[in-house]
């Protein structure tokens, strides 16, 4: 079983490291600290990361202090998830979601990279 991980204000060095060079599936929740709707995931994203921080990395990236991964996956709408597999991204989310949605993303990545 592989150690939960979550971790807030990913830099763009700990996104590289993190996410693209990591085996391990991702989902990253990009923000920004003015965002009421960023903030009002928050709650739901911290419980994903409790139910399948085993099998999937959850971060949280800052949109204003990493501008150029930002723009690099065409987020231009906040909140914005983004899932990765195998260091690419396989998926994303654009805005505002609830629970299910996000966790029906999470349940398909996992089962479409078993191994």
């Amino acid at each position: 079983m592989n150690t939960i991980r979550f971790k807030q204000d990913l830099s763009k060095q700990d996104f590289r490291q993190m996410v693209l060079e990591d085996s391990k599936m991702a989902i990253v929740k990009c923000k920004t600290t003015w965002s009421g709707s960023s903030m009002l995931v928050t709650p739901m994203f911290n419980e994903l990361s409790k139910q399948y921080g085993d099998l999937i990395n959850f971060f949280i990236i800052d949109a204003e202090k990493n501008k150029k991964v930002i723009e690099e996956y065409g987020v231009r709408e906040l909140p914005h998830f983004l899932f990765f597999a195998k260091g690419a991204l396989v998926d994303q989310v654009i805005g505002t979601s609830s629970k299910s949605v996000i966790e029906e993303k999470l349940k398909k990545l996992i089962l479409e990279n078993k191994k």
